[in-house]
């Protein structure tokens, strides 16, 4: 009984610390402004600001060679900043494209 009691007690010690640290992380603002580049987690990030809120360590400027990106076929498009509509959020992120708006681009501009 003691021991199953000394178990909860340091997981209920690990959660707490593990929600104060979160917590203690300042908010990122970023701008929508699109230059991407590579982080040391083999991500592409929309500019270095994203990367830095992600806390990742940058491996070079522009997108990542070998991005690993898997997204589902759901069909939820939108339209990023680059003029590009993506099947869903998944996807234009993986493309480290910015999300203009949700929805289809309109192609009159």
């Amino acid at each position: 009984m003691k021991l199953t009691l000394v178990f909860f007690a340091v997981c209920v010690s690990v959660a707490l610390t593990a929600i104060i640290e979160e917590e203690e992380k300042p908010a990122c603002a970023c701008t929508m402004d699109h230059t991407p580049v590579c982080g040391a987690d083999g991500k592409t990030y929309g500019n270095d600001c994203m990367r830095k809120c992600n806390d990742v360590r940058l491996l070079h400027s522009g997108k990542c060679e070998n991005d690993l990106c898997v997204c589902t076929m759901d069909y939820e498009p939108v339209c990023g900043d680059d003029g590009v509509t993506y099947t869903n959020d998944c996807s234009r992120e993986c493309a480290g494209s910015n999300n203009a708006h949700d929805g289809i681009c309109d192609d009159s501009k």
